[in-house]
């Protein structure tokens, strides 16, 4: 008695009990965590295969109509907001923009990017896989399927860092400023304004 006693004391037999004991356990957990992989795996190819079934289009649908043009009463003026697409592109109005420029450009851009026949093509200066550089490829990716034969073939130089790059300064008449495009700018430089949807990436 005593004996046994102390092998209980010094952890002699319990050592023993948890070494069978643990074996069943340790094939229980691992089932366990099968199972639950197993069931993981088909609710995320069940939702996966739910989504695409809801968000593709067929190929014969018509293109979604703004809202703007569904109401009864045209608006008989652009937004407010329309002019400023103009005055951004007013240094150029002139010269037109040349292959010449888009080149100069590039020293500040963080990727150029061409459309052409609904298809995408980047390449990438700066920021490899910077967030603001992915949402920016997705959201256009996402102009041109919502609106697949709208969106016309383009090519465009952008920077996506945080500060305004072609500064008023350093151009002229004679010297248009290169036509880069950028979520910001301020009144001391000539950077095109694009819309920022690069939120959804942060």
């Amino acid at each position: 008695m005593n004996a046994q006693m102390s092998r209980l004391w010094n952890g002699e037999e319990s050592k023993g009990r948890s070494a069978t004991a643990s074996t069943p356990y340790a094939v229980k957990l691992v089932i366990a965590v099968f199972v639950a992989l197993v069931v993981l795996v088909f609710f995320i190819s069940n939702s996966a295969t739910a989504a695409s079934a809801v968000c593709q289009r067929s190929p014969n649908a018509a293109a979604p109509t703004p809202l703007h043009l569904t109401a009864n009463q045209p608006s008989p003026t652009c937004p407010e907001y329309f002019r400023w697409i103009h005055e951004d592109l007013r240094p150029w109005k002139s010269t037109g923009i040349t292959k010449e420029m888009v080149q100069r450009a590039r020293k500040f851009a963080t990727f150029h990017m061409v459309v052409l026949d609904g298809r995408v093509y980047v390449q990438e200066y700066f920021g490899h896989s910077l967030s603001r550089n992915v949402f920016t490829f997705w959201g256009i990716l996402q102009l041109i399927s919502r609106y697949p034969g709208r969106v016309p073939d383009f090519e465009l130089i952008f920077n996506c860092m945080d500060m305004p790059s072609v500064k008023s300064a350093d151009y002229n008449s004679s010297a248009p400023p290169p036509p880069l495009f950028h979520y910001c700018k301020d009144d001391r430089t000539l950077d095109i304004l694009f819309p920022d949807w690069s939120f959804w990436g942060w």
